[in-house]
């Protein structure tokens, strides 16, 4: 038999939320709540940033849950679902909440005439290994060329600046990290991109992953402010400092950095190995 949860109206505790079964399960926990009752969902927020900050059990997995649902929702286009939230939180004297609910622009962006690097070919168009995988091969061999991801012409699609594409991407059974890295590092970079990122749950688990994000200052404002409670105390430290980033994610990593702050991850949840073996496999069709 599943967890016994509160209903919607109701404090969900941290360690309630840890019990469930997936992130995807998390997150649709948490959504029910941010749409019935703003103001509980704001407290319950409150207390799984709390968690977070000082290494509780259900810390970890609420503040994955939460930076993945804001993802869903700005891609989904209800902003109002967070502005509901946010004010219901300000209401109540939430301030970390406000902090982690604000939207903003990103640190960086396109110019106003500028334009992403454009890869020739289309979004649905057929993905392939190229050139044509070895069926000879065997092992590793034989899954990192299949990796590859490129087009018939042999051009990287990793800068691709489709949503729908790099989705596709990410989807692939054998994506290795290291590519999933370079889209979530590279420069400059569209919001649509890093949301695809972090609602692909698997990829999401990585540590480096959404550090990546974070550090990339073209990534959206309001996506970094949600992943910060996730990241370790090192990259917290960092951002602290300035260091190329948005004034709004300085101040809620100074508001973070409180006494007894740990860290959901931190270095020893990476060496822990935390996350799936391959994380790619979790959210394929």
């Amino acid at each position: 038999m599943g967890p016994t949860l509160a209903p919607p109206t109701a404090l969900l505790v941290p360690r309630a939320l840890a019990a469930l079964p997936s992130l995807a399960v998390r997150r649709a926990v948490l959504r029910e709540r941010m749409e019935v009752s703003p103001p509980m969902a704001a407290r319950t927020i409150a207390a799984i940033l709390d968690a977070a900050r000082n290494g509780h059990v259900g810390g970890r997995d609420g503040a994955l849950a939460l930076a993945s649902l804001v993802a869903h929702a700005r891609r989904e286009g209800a902003h109002d679902v967070l502005v509901r939230l946010r004010d219901a939180a300000a209401d109540d004297g939430l301030a970390q909440v406000v902090d982690l609910l604000a939207d903003a622009p990103p640190h960086r962006s396109l110019a106003r005439l500028g334009r992403m690097p454009e890869v020739c070919f289309q979004e649905r168009g057929m993905l392939r290994p190229w050139p044509p995988c070895r069926w000879d091969l065997r092992g590793d061999d034989k899954w990192q060329q299949m990796a590859r991801v490129k087009s018939p012409h042999g051009v990287s699609l990793l800068g691709h600046s489709s949503p729908i594409l790099i989705r596709r991407i990410l989807r692939r059974r054998w994506l290795p990290l290291r590519h999933v890295l370079i889209i979530a590092s590279r420069r400059p970079s569209v919001e649509a991109v890093a949301q695809e990122i972090v609602c692909h749950d698997g990829w999401m688990l990585m540590a480096e992953v959404r550090e990546a994000l974070v550090k990339n200052p073209f990534t959206a404002t309001a996506l970094v402010l949600a992943l910060l409670p996730t990241v370790s105390a090192a990259l917290l430290r960092q951002l602290a400092a300035g260091e190329n980033a948005h004034p709004q994610a300085v101040a809620f990593a100074v508001s973070l950095l409180g006494p007894g702050f740990h860290g959901p991850l931190g270095d020893a949840g990476r060496a822990r190995g935390d996350g799936p073996a391959h994380p790619s496999r979790e959210s394929l069709p």
